[in-house]
């Protein structure tokens, strides 16, 4: 099996090289736990390397690429320079116009356009909210997302979906998914810490334990992933 490395330190290690390519991942959790620079260091780090990438920006800033980028210190700018890194925007409100029958023409075909433009071999959707909001019911979304997955998939791609998670409920979209990483708080001796599980990732041994997770000024990071963890 082929692996793609996630680009967050330490996290590599635990997933025995990676994610399984091409796949597609879900990263879930609350608002402000990092879902967004998980995302972003997965492309930045690839591109890095010569795998060049693109985010596909439904509820987002312009603007919040530029601040991470200034905040991490990442030459962003010269990979886009490069053509290895492309931020696509689309409107959320466009969403509420596409079903089924129109997904394939309005929205695939575009990444399609993308991927083999510039060749790309990492995608980043953030956020699949409004997707799902779009749709008239859950079965139609899950179907909508086994279809999404399966046309970049076989474009050779690895596809990262930038979820959101306000209960302990799981979400149609991991159900289908390749792989699943929950970020969320824990409290521990009084204190609200971030951690990350792995709930489920194909063909690869999962740990089942919760690992600390932090951002400091280089990025998204692992901390001590083969030492203690918290459960």
């Amino acid at each position: 099996m082929e692996r793609i490395s996630t680009g967050i330190t330490g996290l590599d290690e635990v997933l025995e090289g990676g994610f399984p390519h091409p796949s597609g991942i879900v990263i879930t959790g609350p608002p402000g736990i990092g879902k967004t620079v998980f995302a972003l260091q997965f492309l930045y780090e690839g591109a890095r390397k010569g795998e060049a990438g693109f985010m596909m920006q439904i509820e987002g800033y312009a603007t919040d690429v530029e601040w991470y980028a200034e905040k991490f210190s990442w030459d962003i700018q010269s990979l886009e320079n490069e053509g290895k890194l492309l931020f696509s925007s689309f409107d959320p409100m466009e969403f509420t116009k596409f079903d089924l029958s129109t997904f394939h023409a309005d929205v695939v075909l575009r990444l399609y356009k993308i991927i083999d433009s510039m060749k790309a071999k990492r995608i980043v959707v953030d956020s699949i909210a409004p997707i799902a909001s779009s749709m008239q019911n859950e079965g139609q979304y899950r179907t909508l997302m086994y279809y999404l997955i399966k046309s970049l998939k076989g474009k050779n791609c690895t596809v990262l979906f930038v979820s959101e998670k306000e209960s302990d409920k799981t979400n149609p979209e991991e159900y289908i998914a390749d792989g699943v990483i929950e970020l969320k708080y824990v409290e521990s001796d009084g204190n609200i810490n971030p951690t990350m599980f792995i709930k489920k990732m194909t063909a690869t041994e999962i740990v089942n334990r919760q690992f600390s997770i932090q951002i400091d000024n280089f990025g998204f990071k692992i901390i001590n992933p083969f030492g203690e963890g918290i459960f």
